[in-house]
């Protein structure tokens, strides 16, 4: 029997945390804040591993071990710091980027305004920061369809979003700006 020796991940971590640490610290608080508010964004993305790594991970062609090993990974940066604040691993399919950012929006509180990617655009996620009181920004989905509740002006809207799951049929009021990419 062969064994595989990896190397431990834990000091690199360790370190990452207090160098990410320092370098957060040596910011003035006034350069923290973007009007009041810490400014993070959250983003996610596939990882190719080595193939020893399938059994833990997975791999896209449902973890058989057929096609490359890849992990899921998502990270929270603070814009302000420019620095990685948070991340989080997990396995290719079990583990899904609305499952891998709970860990990350814990550290989140009153006061934050978190930008998100389209693939968080999920009611039980915007559930959960409101609950916290974090503000958040989100692109809507085209099939997404928000049932206009009230006008503030044009491009502002308060807005009610329902859950598309029959045993779900929750329901959440949220503030929509339309603003255009270029």
């Amino acid at each position: 029997a062969s064994t595989v020796l990896f190397f431990p991940l834990k000091p690199l971590i360790y370190l990452w945390r207090y160098l990410a640490l320092q370098a957060y610290q040596s910011f003035p608080r006034s350069q923290q804040l973007w009007h009041g508010l810490r400014v993070f964004a959250l983003d996610s993305t596939a990882l190719q591993l080595p193939e020893a790594l399938w059994p833990v991970f997975g791999s896209a062609k449902s973890g058989t071990g057929v096609g490359p090993a890849q992990s899921r990974v998502a990270v929270l940066y603070d814009l302000h710091a420019r620095l990685p604040v948070r991340c989080k691993a997990g396995h290719f399919l079990r583990q899904q980027d609305k499952h891998l950012i709970q860990y990350l929006l814990s550290s989140l509180g009153i006061g934050t305004l978190l930008i998100l990617d389209a693939g968080f655009y999920s009611q039980r996620i915007f559930l959960q920061l409101l609950k916290k009181q974090i503000h958040y920004l989100v692109p809507l989905l085209p099939q997404a369809k928000p049932k206009r509740l009230k006008s503030f002006g044009p491009y502002d809207e308060l807005c009610q979003i329902q859950s598309k799951r029959v045993s779900r049929k929750s329901k959440v009021t949220v503030r929509i700006l339309v603003a255009y990419r270029r």
